[in-house]
C-alpha cells in the first residue's frame, strides 16, 4: 500500500504471474477504494471486478454532467439509467473492437481508423470509413467527434 496525499493506492497481485497487470484501487473519499483505470489495458478489469466493489450499481443519465450523447448509448435499454452491465458491455465493445488504445489513454476525441481492429471491428472501420467519404474525406486516415457528429454534412454528401 503506498500513500499519495489525502489518498491510497492498494495493488491486486497474482502470486501465480506477479508480471502480468494489476488492479489497482485508489481510496478517494471515506475508506472506500475505487478501481483505478490507469490505462486502456486497465479496461479489462471493469469486466473482472465483482459486483460488490462497484460505488454505484446504477445511476440516473441527468445526475451526470458529460457528454449526453454519449450517455444515450452507453445506457443500452433507454431506461434513463445506466447499470453495471450496460458499463460492462461498453468496455467489451471497446475492447473488442479497438486494438490500439493510445487515443484512449490521450483522452482523444479523434479516431485512428489504424487503431480499429479489422477482424472484430469490420463493420465500425466500414462505418467510418462511409462516414468520411460522405464528408468528402475519402482519404483522411482519422475520424473525429466533431465529424461523426456532423449529421447534416454526413446526410448532405450522401444523397449526392
Amino acid at each position: 500500500m503506498q500513500n499519495f496525499g489525502r489518498c491510497r493506492t492498494v495493488c491486486i497481485l497474482s502470486y501465480e504471474a506477479p508480471d502480468l497487470l494489476v488492479m489497482v484501487f485508489m481510496q478517494f473519499i471515506a475508506a472506500v477504494y475505487q478501481l483505478l483505470i490507469r490505462n486502456f489495458a486497465d479496461l479489462r478489469f471493469v469486466l473482472e471486478l465483482d459486483e460488490a466493489f462497484w460505488a454505484l450499481n446504477c445511476i440516473d443519465v441527468n445526475s451526470l454532467r458529460m457528454d449526453r450523447r454519449f450517455l444515450n448509448f452507453v445506457d443500452g435499454n433507454n431506461d434513463g439509467k445506466i447499470r453495471t452491465d450496460e458499463i460492462r458491455e461498453a468496455v467489451r465493445f471497446i475492447l473488442k473492437h479497438i486494438k490500439d488504445g493510445k487515443g484512449f489513454e490521450e483522452s482523444s476525441t479523434t479516431l485512428e481508423l489504424d487503431a480499429i481492429n479489422e477482424e472484430t471491428g469490420a463493420a465500425l472501420l466500414q462505418s467510418a470509413k462511409l462516414i468520411l467519404k460522405n464528408l468528402g474525406k475519402p482519404d483522411a486516415a482519422s475520424l473525429t467527434l466533431d465529424e461523426l457528429r456532423n449529421d447534416k454534412g454526413i446526410r448532405s454528401r450522401s444523397s449526392n
